[in-house]
């Protein structure tokens, strides 16, 4: 039976599901399940317990290639050592009761061939003595915004140098108009005095 008829099944069985633990991680499971969105639940070792279908999906993963594996050793991590050196930190900051935020690329579009940047949090659960014991890691797909951000970073660039080369332009353009008024001041004032002569007298 897949978890919507059990939880539908449950429902019927109890009357309150908020005070019946077993309705409320079917309705957990069911959330997770039609979660779009990367969302997994780690050890406060790293290791996933749980995750989202969609980034199984989208990168062409088994579940069985992830659960139990620490995080940073996964599919969606392995091209980069830099990314699981990210990682491991992160899930170490989190295990010691601390909030981690980053963009990391991750291997997710087009069967776990083509790398998404994610916007990846990290949050501790604690237990009921206080100490961490579960790690959620909640990641958004980014790239559109990061493509965009580099778009109009390299169009900034360029406005900046066009910017740059028209103040120069400007500046040889007065340089220019400040010699030849320079240069023309001396024989327009010869042309000037000689014109009052003839003026004053005539021949």
């Amino acid at each position: 039976m897949d978890v919507q008829h059990a939880l539908q099944a449950r429902l019927e069985e109890v009357g309150d599901p908020e005070t019946d633990a077993e309705a409320r991680r079917l309705m957990a499971q069911v959330a997770l399940a039609k979660a779009t969105s990367f969302i997994a639940l780690l050890r406060a070792d790293g290791r996933l317990l749980d995750v989202t279908d969609a980034p199984l999906t989208s990168a062409g993963i088994d579940r069985e290639e992830v659960i139990g594996h620490l995080l940073w050793q996964t599919p969606w991590c392995r091209h980069s050592e830099d990314v699981q050196a990210d990682l491991r930190r992160a899930v170490e900051l989190a295990a010691d009761g601390r909030f981690a935020r980053f963009d990391v690329e991750l291997m997710m579009g087009s069967g776990g061939t083509v790398s998404e940047t994610v916007d990846l949090v990290l949050r501790p659960l604690r237990g009921a003595d206080g100490r961490v014991a579960f790690v959620v890691a909640e990641g958004r797909q980014v790239s559109d915004r990061k493509r965009a951000e580099e778009r109009i970073a390299r169009q900034n660039a360029e406005l900046s140098v066009l910017t740059d080369r028209l103040a120069r332009i400007h500046h040889f353009r007065e340089r220019l108009l400040a010699e030849l008024s320079h240069d023309l001041r001396a024989p327009l004032q010869i042309v000037l005095t000689r014109a009052e002569r003839l003026r004053r007298h005539p021949r």
